[in-house]
């Protein structure tokens, strides 16, 4: 995975578990979230309107989506 992509993991007011955000260059693009028992993704497709086109491959988009999730996964709350 580039250092353009990166993914935080952190505590939302707006979620009751925890969520992952992956971002590509300082941009969120989607959100992980653990709501009611699955893991669901939320894509923002706003970072693409407000800063001109961008693309990623899709092989790193992969590899930051299962960091994510793994990084859920393992900080699930029990």
């Amino acid at each position: 995975m580039s250092d353009r992509i990166k993914v935080l993991v952190a505590d939302d007011v707006d979620h009751e578990d925890l969520i992952a955000e992956v971002q590509v260059d300082g941009d969120c693009v989607a959100v992980i979230s653990q709501e009611e028992g699955e893991l669901r993704i939320e894509l923002d497709q706003s970072w693409v309107w407000s800063r001109g086109k961008k693309t990623i491959g899709l092989k790193e988009f992969q590899e930051a989506i299962e960091k994510a999730k793994a990084s859920l996964l393992k900080m699930k709350k029990l």
